[in-house]
């Protein structure tokens, strides 16, 4: 019975490193549980799935059915209106009338021809002196009529014959282009093959007749990046953080209203889990020979298929042996059915040696082709694998049968002859006799979900045993279900689809993006969208919101007078996800007017970040700064002291209060200059400040700042001394004035 085919709708997707899982939703229901299909088909998937990857599970709550034997094959959509081909037979009808009709028309051509060739006679001339003879008027006047009522007769009949002719062609044009649609209404393309998945649904109990099924396969052809988009509050009390990603897909279907979840990890890529070794006190132990995960096969597998074996013993006893099948003639003793696949088996193995014989001429080299048949054994291979039904234990076959056939006596220049073209090739394509044999290929090994195990009735030695399967005769018993026909090659279909698929890989990534695999590090995790999503099947990225989440914020302002009169804006951000952030590009708000985009960190789960917003123009900044030197005394050994004071003044134009830092810097001696340095007054008084905690890569040496509250519309002073002593007959590099 065929499969019913049934609808499904894409309701996940799951997109990762490289690749994405697809899983449908499956409902089959009918009008009572006897009406529900025993097996189910499911078209229209892409050809760049991955076979091995399908599963196929019952979503049912209640264990009533179990799925099993899914399979995956080509499908092409049924034609509607498929025009139907005339009968050769009237077209082959018709082509004959217009034959006789064309010579019908040929041959009144040829008699008017003749008729008009007939001249009547002039009136005789008279004799020598004498009166003209009479003239037979009568005569050539008959003879005129005649030819001329002929000619029109003729006429007549062949201006019909053209007439039916014209009406014959038209009626051969029409039924030519009818079998030319239907011919053309039989050819499949190539956009309208798909895949689809067969699989059987077994019931195993309850009444129910509705199930709910989730079929999932795997495509290469999916990638994917993270971007952010950043909102923050003018007055910085909170942020908005909406996640963003772009996603490209090649997949050959489009992804529309699906649940879309994005992964950091590669599930193509091969991963063991680390094996910890145990600590045992005792005596040593040898360590096992077979590595992890190795298991020796089992013994007596053969005793599987005694029963199988027996049953067939018990058959082939009840099948006479073909008397037409016997090799007596040609091997000198008779052979059983058993005999004859061992034969076969053996010969083709090579032990039959070619007879390189060569005929003087084409009639010697064809007769000789019918007279010894058995230098092509495989039809014979063949015809002993279809009449043979062997036994578990098969009798040994004779030393005569064993022994290759003799070969028959040729001369040694047709010999000669035959080696020399069998050397050139048929044709001219062979190689020649002195060139060197091609380098037979590796062995390809094929791949797992390409393998399946040897049917019962194979030779015992491969029985239990995995054999490499034909994938595209597989695809092709499919495909030949439509009754279509495809003047292209299955196979390259596949493999542009599976190109287009895998060329996502080599797709540039957008600006400011980078490869997610390396952004992940050492984990993995799963990002989920929010609501449904589209991503259309075009290699080109898209960007899809994922979800917006609400994160606590602290704006702050830092300045740094010593190098620019500027107040900088600050945003401490916590990551308000459960995941980390990634690092990717990110735009960035303030209130409704966009500031920048800047490129995000990795942030743990519930850890903060900092924002810079650049400068904020509302806070003015202004740096003032006084030198005085001193002597300490007239003697020799006196010191000098450079004073230096910096007043700092910072005023407040917004409309709320804000916290601001202030960063300064005093000179540091050297190890082992002769120079001191000394904090005098400093209002307010400042901190250290450590470059490295505020993600700086080297320590700065004298860093100073100051942290404070200034309110709405008002000012700070802020007021450092320093003093730099050295030697009265010394003097600083680069002059003794250290501030600006």
């Amino acid at each position: 019975m065929n499969p019913v085919l049934v609808e499904s709708r894409i309701e996940r997707v799951k997109v990762y490193h490289k690749g994405a899982r697809v899983e449908r939703v499956i409902e089959i229901t009918a009008a009572d549980a006897a009406s529900l299909p025993d097996e189910f088909e499911v078209a229209g998937l892409p050809l760049a799935l991955e076979d091995a990857s399908v599963r196929v599970k019952v979503n049912t709550p209640r264990a009533e059915f179990v799925v099993s034997q899914a399979r995956v094959g080509l499908h092409v959509a049924p034609r509607e209106d498929i025009p139907k081909s005339p009968e050769e037979s009237e077209l082959d009808e018709l082509n004959k009338k217009l034959e006789r009709l064309e010579v019908q028309i040929a041959l009144s051509t040829f008699e008017r021809s003749l008729l008009g060739g007939i001249e009547v006679p002039q009136r005789p001339a008279a004799r020598d002196g004498g009166p003209p003879p009479a003239s037979p008027i009568a005569a050539r006047v008959a003879l005129e009529t005649f030819t001329h009522d002929e000619i029109e007769q003729r006429l007549g009949k062949e201006a019909e014959l053209v007439t039916q002719r014209s009406e014959l062609q038209a009626r051969v044009a029409e039924l030519e282009d009818a079998i030319s649609r239907a011919s053309s209404a039989l050819q499949a393309k190539p956009e309208e093959i798909s895949k689809t998945i067969i699989a059987r649904l077994d019931r195993k109990k309850g009444e129910s007749a509705r199930v709910e099924l989730s079929l999932s396969y795997f495509v290469p052809g999916a990638s994917w990046a993270p971007q952010y988009q950043l909102r923050i509050a003018r007055t910085g009390e909170f942020a908005s953080i909406q996640l963003r990603a772009v996603v490209a897909q090649a997949s050959g279907e489009d992804w529309r209203g699906v649940k879309l979840e994005l992964s950091t990890a590669s599930p193509t890529t091969w991963s063991e889990l680390p094996e910890l070794k145990s600590l045992r006190i005792g005596k040593a132990q040898a360590a096992p020979a077979t590595g992890p995960g190795f298991r020796p096969p089992p013994r007596g597998a053969a005793a599987l298929f005694g029963d199988y074996d027996a049953a067939r013993s018990r058959a082939s006893a009840l099948v006479p042996t073909p008397i037409s099948a016997t090799t007596s003639s040609l091997y000198g003793s008779p052979a059983s059915p058993l005999d004859y696949l061992t034969l076969a088996d053996y010969g083709e193995a090579g032990a039959f040696d070619k007879f390189d014989v060569m005929s003087e001429s084409i009639e010697e080299e064809e007769a000789e082709d019918d007279a010894f048949m058995y230098d092509e054994p495989e039809p014979m291979v063949e015809m002993a694998r279809a009449i043979s039904m062997p036994a578990p234990k098969a009798a040994p076959m004779p030393a005569a049968a064993m022994a290759p056939p003799p070969a028959p006596q040729r001369s040694r220049a047709k010999r000669k002859k035959r080696a020399a073209v069998q050397a050139s090739g048929f044709g001219g394509g062979g190689i020649g006799a002195s060139e060197a044999p091609a380098k037979p290929a590796a062995p390809q090994i094929p791949n797992f979900h390409d393998l399946a195990l040897a049917a019962a009735d194979s030779a015992t030695s491969q029985r239990g045993k995995l054999e490499p399967v034909d994938v595209h005769a597989r695809y092709m018993s499919y495909f030949k279900r439509s009754g279509l026909t495809a003047n292209f090659s299955l196979a390259s279909v596949l493999s542009n689809a599976e190109q287009r698929a895998r060329s996502i890989a080599h797709l540039a990534m957008p600006a400011g993006t980078q490869d997610v695999r390396r952004l992940a590090g050492n984990f993995d995790y799963v990002y989920k969208a929010d609501d449904r999503v589209d991503v259309p099947s075009d290699a080109t990225y898209h960007s899809i919101p994922l979800g917006t989440r609400r994160a606590d914020c602290v704006l702050k302002y830092v300045t740094v007078p010593r190098e620019a009169a500027h107040v900088y804006r600050l945003a401490s951000l916590e990551n308000p996800t459960a995941a980390p952030m990634l690092p990717g590009p990110a735009e960035v708000y303030v209130g409704d007017e966009y500031v920048m985009t800047a490129n995000l960190p990795r942030v743990a789960p519930r850890e903060r970040m900092k924002l810079g917003l650049g400068v904020e123009q509302a806070i003015r900044c202004a740096r003032n700064t006084r030198y005085e030197e001193t002597r300490s005394g007239s003697a020799v050994v006196a010191t000098a002291e450079l004073r230096h004071a910096i007043e700092i003044t910072l005023t407040n134009n917004l409309t709320r209060p804000i916290e601001c830092q202030v960063r300064e810097r005093i000179p540091q001696p050297d190890a082992g200059a002769e120079v001191v340095v000394e904090e005098l007054d400093v209002q307010p008084p400042w901190a250290e400040f450590d470059q490295l905690e505020h993600g700086g890569e080297h320590e700065l040496a004298g860093g100073r700042q100051w942290d404070i509250q200034i309110e709405p519309g008002e000012s700070a002073e802020l007021h450092a001394n320093y003093v730099v002593k050295i030697y009265a007959n010394n003097e600083l590099v680069g002059g003794n004035r250290r501030e600006a």
